[in-house]
């Protein structure tokens, strides 16, 4: 997938969830659902196009590729892959803390051709929830040694006091 995504970096992935897939969406593809897999495990694409196109894409299926043509084992040879087979959406590289979102790919809205590809709004959303709870969490822990050096204290305290008789 380079220039986009280059060997070692680290992807931010949506789950599919049956979401709708667009020409120009990153995806995650299991091996297992193309029509002649060459290798086991799953692969990231780009999708070329979606059924009913002339790319003899039939419905549940979508034509994906490789953005470097040249060194990219896709559906020009292991033939469409079934919508069953997305696991799922890349939005971005980096890490969930801290995601790069990835450039729109708007040339095939440009040529014309209908659909956009996925814009990802939780990415913004997602680092403040993760801040608040780590927030949390840090309050947490902050409680549970506050309340164990009080109750160390009171039990110095009570043993300090010789008992009555």
């Amino acid at each position: 997938m380079s220039p986009t995504l280059e060997p070692g970096d680290r992807i931010v992935v949506r789950r599919a969830d049956g979401a709708e897939v667009h020409r120009g969406d990153l995806v995650i593809v299991d091996s297992g659902a193309f029509d002649q897999p060459s290798h086991e495990g799953i692969s990231v694409f780009r999708v070329g196009a979606v059924a009913g196109d002339t790319v003899a894409c039939r419905t549940g299926a979508i034509f994906v590729g490789g953005d470097n043509r040249g060194n990219s084992d896709d559906s020009r040879f292991q033939g469409p892959a079934r919508l069953s087979g997305v696991t799922g959406f890349v939005v971005a590289t980096g890490t969930v803390v801290t995601p790069k979102p990835l450039p729109a790919v708007t040339a095939f809205t440009d040529a014309g051709l209908p659909g956009a590809p996925l814009t990802d709004s939780t990415l913004g959303t997602l680092k403040w929830w993760i801040l608040g709870g780590f927030v949390l969490f840090a309050a947490g822990l902050i409680g549970l040694i506050v309340t164990v050096v009080r109750n160390a204290g009171r039990r110095r305290r009570a043993a300090a006091i010789p008992p009555v008789h």
